[in-house]
């Protein structure tokens, strides 16, 4: 018989969601066929119309948990839930989203010791109103507790598609020990306005004992105009720099392979490049500290063709070249 692990809380954060989506969300939590959850709903700046579809849900049901509070960002709000949770295990869930009704039991099946800390479930993708299965390159189920794997999850965390674990720098379809987050105090960054799902699951990869990966999708993660993946913001491409620069600070607090952070920085740099349309305004942004120094110091024999002439391209400021080069 397996050895009874505990409740699972789920943190929802909630700002203004189409309620369509935040009902379903909601639905696919309580439907579970894992019943000892706990369900937060952080309701952080929320229209009323969502507080009061939350407030709905929970007179009906025991287990959930409503949070309402000013707009203060979703990293406060996932902080917030963590410091409620009363569950063993912590799972995120974005408002516009769900899970599969097994999610929660399949993430609690990945379990395999009191060491594990992590277990890493997949997605799928809900596009043009139909899910969209991803062809994951790892068919197996891995326990990663050994440098060297631990290496190759970290690597996959910024390389592309070329790696081993794929679309793991989400925190949505895992479950994280409550118990780990707090001794080694694994927060939400609140000043950080991208990539705050990135660093703070490098954190935790880098500090687990053990991880478990799963090859089963558990998450619906839905695309749409208003996804922040895909919504083009040109100050967010500013604050992405922050992000870099608090990255870079943690590759250097953890002893890292720099060479991963430079390679990772310069897939940030194509997709700038595709988003930027001003010769100017695109110059100014290669300037930026996290930007130039990755340019500069990346080795280009860790590079793909493609990526080396781009390389090589911004070095010598031959900007129209990037940009031809870009649309290939």
């Amino acid at each position: 018989m397996k050895r009874d692990y505990g409740k699972i809380t789920v943190i929802v954060p909630i700002y203004n969601t189409e309620i369509l989506f935040l009902e379903k969300c909601i639905e696919s939590i309580l439907k579970q066929t894992y019943n000892n959850i706990e369900v937060i709903l952080s309701c952080d700046g929320a229209t009323k119309e969502c507080i009061e579809c939350c407030q709905k849900y929970g007179e009906n049901d025991k287990r959930i948990k409503i949070v309402i509070k000013e707009n203060s960002g979703v990293s406060t709000a996932r902080n917030i839930g963590i410091e409620l949770a009363t569950g063993e295990w912590i799972m995120f869930v974005d408002s516009d989203d769900w899970i599969s009704e097994d999610c929660c039991e399949v993430l609690y099946k990945g379990i395999q010791s009191e060491n594990t800390e992590v277990v890493i479930g997949q997605l799928a993708l809900y596009k043009e109103n139909e899910i969209v299965k991803i062809n994951y390159r790892n068919k197996t189920n891995d326990i990663i507790s050994t440098q060297n794997t631990k290496k190759e999850l970290i690597e996959s965390l910024f390389k592309d598609f070329d790696c081993r674990y794929m679309y793991i720098e989400g925190i949505n379809s895992k479950i994280y020990k409550r118990q780990f987050l707090i001794e080694n105090n694994i927060r939400f960054n609140t000043d950080l306005k991208v990539g705050e799902d990135v660093s703070f699951n490098y954190i935790a990869y880098m500090c687990a004992e053990q991880i478990v990966y799963l090859n089963k999708p558990v998450y619906i993660y839905r695309i749409h105009a208003e996804s922040v993946s895909i919504k083009f913001d040109e100050k967010l491409i500013y604050k992405y720099s922050d992000f870099l620069g608090y990255l870079k600070n943690l590759f250097d607090k953890y002893d890292n392979n720099n060479q991963i952070y430079d390679l990772f920085v310069i897939r940030q740099v194509e997709k700038i490049i595709r988003k930027t349309k001003k010769k100017k305004q695109l110059k100014n942004i290669l300037e930026m500290q996290p930007y130039r120094e990755s340019i500069k110091n990346v080795p280009l024999t860790i590079l793909n063709p493609k990526r080396k002439l781009l390389v090589i391209f911004l070095r010598h400021k031959k900007f129209a070249l990037v940009k031809a080069l870009m649309k290939i």
